[in-house]
């Protein structure tokens, strides 16, 4: 078996210098890519489409006897979702009720779009996306307004949660995009050796997306690049709450794609109720789903997904701690404490709903977040072009405010106290001002329930061992953050708490980095969207192996060849022994068994 030798060692010689050429490649391609495609500026086209004009807002207002009843919106008989803007009431506009027919249709356009996309390069679908940027950059505040009207927020929160996330994952996938779906060469074993391995990764088809309300620019982008940047077509179903803003945010990517040339077809948005989300995880010819949503939901889409064995990301609820232990910088806590709490009025599904405080600093802790929570200002930031608001409306309105008044109210009844606030008795706007509240207990349902609000809740805890007791009992596992000057303390916490994601000395950084991937575990929700993992995701992950050397094939052992002789399961063992046991001198006599089986067979 002379040539067996061979091979090897030309085997391992080849795999040393393809890594080390590999190696180098990908730092070439990373460093240069970045200006090819416009990273640093430089770009052969810098043209974009022309604006889109923003639908006028009519001076309309919000009958009374809708009010906090989103329900009552849609209009099943005239099949329209009528539209209102949370912080003033304003009509916005009304939007069409796609029955299940249209959905497929929908799809069935994307998936012929498809046909044409999946054939492009990564440099080509490098060039619509950076299109796509330019026109993000320059007609931002068009985006902003958009999303503030229909969701209430502030400009600021919009900025940095709608503009700057989408932007910085178009920044990663035109910078290392291609590098992570590009075939990845893998290590042979010693039966192998004759052989290369490889993954591929090949687009799935359509991308289906079922959207939350509270970004719904980002939301909508968020799995749309990935899946366009990966070769498929993408059709999505916004929120009712928010289906007037994704209209318009659907209609840029479809005017830059035509800008492009390609077909705008390839992006598809279905709006309506439970019963359309419900027609696009079932259509046959969607090939993933991807849900950001509640817990409750979230089981509904993968038991109706379940039954074509259709592959799922649930991306679900969150009741993330932030933990401050004795050590840590405390000016640095409370600072990203209150963007955590009150970013997008606590509509965020890593947002922070639980405050860990070590005992010794907790009073000094507690009445420094009080002076804060008190100087915040509630209301509607497009009032005035001036305006400066911290606080804006609750997306969901009335509904949403009672919600979460109902936990403060449970918890109050067992013994929490309200430090900064209180609970309205008539809610008459959207808008609901901030509350702090102690002295909780891990039973009320406020520890294990998600707020989505407004609502600081601050909790003592006196070790690390209490501390990790506490933050695991509860059934959500999204986001977590960890304040101490002690990493190596901060570390050994980290590892104990059960959830998908963890910033030491800092809130929600995470998602900035979006090389990282994204998602949780337990109620929140299984599977990952964006990094390396979130973006294969959207592919066929294909193995294939091929022969290292012409004319060096696989061929079967005369002992083993069908019909299998006497001496094949002596072979076989003595094949096992040669290849896998550590012992040289039982190793060197299976050898000869070896050789012995095959020269008497």
């Amino acid at each position: 078996m002379p040539w067996l030798f061979v091979v090897l060692a030309l085997s391992t010689l080849f795999n040393l210098v393809s890594k080390v050429v590999r190696i180098i490649f990908k730092l070439l391609v990373i460093s240069f890519r970045g200006e090819s495609s416009g990273f640093f500026g430089f770009s052969a086209n810098r043209q974009i489409p022309p604006r889109i004009d923003i639908p006028q807002v009519e001076n309309i207002q919000m009958p009374k006897y809708l009010f906090g009843k989103k329900d009552m919106f849609i209009d099943l008989e005239s099949k329209l979702i009528h539209c209102f803007a949370p912080a003033s009431g304003a009509y916005l506009g009304s939007v069409p009720i796609l029955s299940a027919k249209q959905v497929d249709e929908a799809v069935l356009k994307a998936k012929k779009a498809q046909e044409k996309w999946k054939l492009t390069s990564f440099s080509e679908r490098r060039r619509v996306l950076q299109c796509l940027k330019k026109y993000i950059l320059k007609y931002q505040d068009d985006i902003v307004r958009v999303s503030c009207l229909d969701t209430g927020k502030t400009r600021v929160d919009a900025v940095l949660g709608e503009i700057i996330t989408t932007l910085e994952k178009i920044r990663w996938l035109c910078m290392e995009g291609e590098v992570v779906l590009s075939a990845e060469r893998r290590s042979v074993g010693p039966l192998t050796l004759h052989k290369t391995a490889r993954v591929e990764y090949h687009p799935l088809g359509v991308i289906g997306a079922i959207a939350p309300w509270n970004y719904p620019f980002h939301n909508m982008y968020n799995p749309l690049l990935a899946a366009l940047f990966s070769g498929n077509a993408f059709v999505i179903k916004p929120s009712e709450y928010t289906c007037w803003s994704s209209v318009y945010f659907a209609t840029i990517i479809r005017n830059v794609l035509d800008f492009c040339g390609y077909p705008s077809d390839l992006v598809q948005i279905v709006c309506g109720d439970t019963s359309t989300g419900e027609a696009l995880t079932r259509c046959p010819f969607v090939d993933k789903i991807f849900f950001t949503g509640s817990t409750k939901v979230g089981r509904v889409v993968a038991m109706q997904a379940a039954e074509q064995l259709k592959p799922v990301v649930l991306e679900l609820g969150g009741k993330d701690p932030f933990i401050v232990l004795q050590d840590a910088d405390q000016e640095q806590a409370v600072e990203l404490l209150m963007r955590g709490v009150f970013q997008n009025s606590g509509q965020n599904c890593v947002g922070v709903e639980r405050v860990f405080i070590h005992r010794d600093i907790f009073e000094h802790f507690e009445s420094t977040i009080v002076s804060l929570v008190s100087k915040l200002r509630v209301g509607n930031d497009l009032a005035e072009e001036n305006a400066c608001v911290d606080v804006g409306a609750m997306t969901m309105g009335a509904s949403a405010i009672q919600h979460i008044q109902s936990l403060v109210q449970d918890a109050l009844d067992h013994g929490a106290q309200i430090l900064h606030g209180s609970l309205s008795k008539s809610i008459v706007s959207s808008v609901m001002s901030p509350i702090v509240l102690t002295h909780v207990s891990k039973d009320m349902r406020i520890m294990q329930e998600e707020v989505f609000g407004p609502v600081v809740v601050l909790i003592p805890f006196k070790d690390d061992n209490e501390l990790i007791e506490l933050v695991n009992l509860c059934p959500f596992g999204l986001g977590s953050s960890i304040f101490s000057r002690d990493y190596n303390r901060a570390s050994r916490i980290a590892a104990e708490l059960q959830c998908g994601m963890c910033n030491i000395n800092d809130f929600g950084v995470n998602y900035l980095c979006q090389s990282l991937p994204f998602g949780g575990t337990k109620a929140s929700g299984s599977d990952r969207f964006s990094g390396p993992e979130g973006l294969r995701g959207c592919c066929l992950v294909k193995a294939v192996t091929c022969d290292r050397i012409p004319g060096v094939r696989t061929r079967i052992p005369k002992p083993l060849k069908y019909p299998v002789q006497k001496n094949g399961y002596h072979f076989s063992k003595s094949l096992v022994q040669v290849l896998y046991e550590d012992n040289p001198p039982q190793r060197i006599r299976a050898v000869w068994q070896l050789i012995k089986a095959a020269l008497t067979g």
